[in-house]
């Protein structure tokens, strides 16, 4: 078997054309053009996008796939390293994935070698469906969209001993992997971006909101828990428009055993607008409430509520560790000033400072 490639510079034809022969042993490849523009899209992943030509015109066979890589410098890496982000991903596509969860791109090869900290994923393209910029933020109607998947997928996974495995993390395991690098991230986050953050009860609180993470996870994951996404927004979703299911999620690195409340916080805050909140976010709860309450009867909306809440207090420390993937530049800015209102208004919507006070409190 040819070597693998750790950067996109070295993929080889040599070695695709070997690899491609494990999902598609009748067919060769004869031709490949490797779009690298795709770059660093995800801050802790690189991907690009490889045109194929095969030696037959059978349909099953793709035109283009996804080759996925861990980021090539090394701060990013342990970066991602540190949050568990790559053996976590290769996990969910090589048990997940081609099960149908999440409708998730189909994994056609992967190389996964935790030791020699090699982590490739090659997966479908799906370049022609519909994206939706976070920074202009999600429809209403796309929204619904994305919950019902949420509410089923949630549904589908609801306290699963399946979920207790090698490869899925617990919500749990992300304070003492996440600490230091909220520790490290949040005098980044508040040197470029703390005049961005216009409210004086989420700086205020801060510190202890940030030295609270770990407490928080950990009494999240006592809770009600099922499949987390746990970097559920609107970037990391394709719309296969006309499909009876048309929400194709993507981007696992986060994934774990946590509550559903998180990926649905985390949707709203980095999907929807000030103004869609102000004017559809309890109606919106309501519907994914109801969406999830046809197989789960035993979780009330109070339950969902209270949840959110907690989940809320994980802000702090995960707004501190971004310090540490966003460098200030021109895109990092707008989305950081398109995000923070969002987070800002779910915070004061879930009263998040009084509720940081109460766990405080109580420990």
């Amino acid at each position: 078997m040819s070597v693998s490639p750790r950067k996109v510079s070295e993929i080889t034809f040599d070695w695709l054309k070997e690899s491609l022969k494990v999902p598609f042993p009748d067919s060769n490849l004869t031709d490949m053009d490797i779009d690298a523009s795709m770059g660093d899209l995800g801050y802790l992943g690189v991907v690009c996008r490889v045109t194929l030509t095969f030696d037959s015109a059978d349909a099953a066979l793709p035109c283009s796939l996804i080759i996925k890589l861990p980021p090539s410098d090394a701060e990013s890496f342990s970066n991602g390293h540190q949050l568990g982000a790559y053996a976590t991903e290769a996990g969910f596509y090589l048990n997940m994935a081609n099960a149908g969860v999440g409708r998730a791109p189909h994994l056609y090869f992967s190389v996964v070698n935790p030791a020699a900290n090699e982590y490739l994923l090659a997966f479908e393209d799906l370049g022609d469906l519909r994206f939706v910029k976070q920074t202009d933020g999600a429809s209403v109607a796309d929204c619904r969209l994305v919950l019902r998947a949420l509410a089923d997928m949630h549904a589908d996974h609801w306290e699963a001993a399946t979920l207790e495995n090698n490869w899925l993390r617990d919500m749990k395991d992300w304070g003492p992997s996440n600490t230091p690098l909220i520790e490290a991230g949040m005098p980044l986050f508040k040197e470029n971006y703390g005049h961005l953050i216009d409210y004086p009860e989420f700086t205020d609180c801060w510190d202890a909101g940030a030295a609270a993470y770990g407490d928080v996870c950990a009494h999240l994951s006592a809770g009600r828990c099922t499949l987390m996404h746990g970097d559920a927004h609107i970037r990391n979703v394709a719309f296969e428009d006309g499909h009876e299911q048309p929400v194709r999620i993507y981007d696992w690195q986060l994934s774990c055993r946590g509550p559903a409340a998180y990926d649905l916080l985390y949707f709203f805050v980095n999907s929807l607008t000030v103004a869609d909140q102000e004017q559809h976010l309890e109606q919106l709860i309501h519907e994914y409430h109801a969406r999830l309450s046809q197989r789960i009867s035993d979780y009330s909306l109070d339950d969902l509520m209270r949840d959110m809440g907690y989940c809320s207090l994980t802000f702090w420390g995960f707004i501190s560790w971004l310090g540490n993937i966003l460098p200030p530049n021109e895109s990092t800015i707008e989305l950081v000033k398109e995000s923070m209102p969002r987070y800002l208004r779910l915070m004061g919507y879930l009263n998040s400072p009084a509720l940081l006070q109460q766990f405080l409190a109580s420990k």
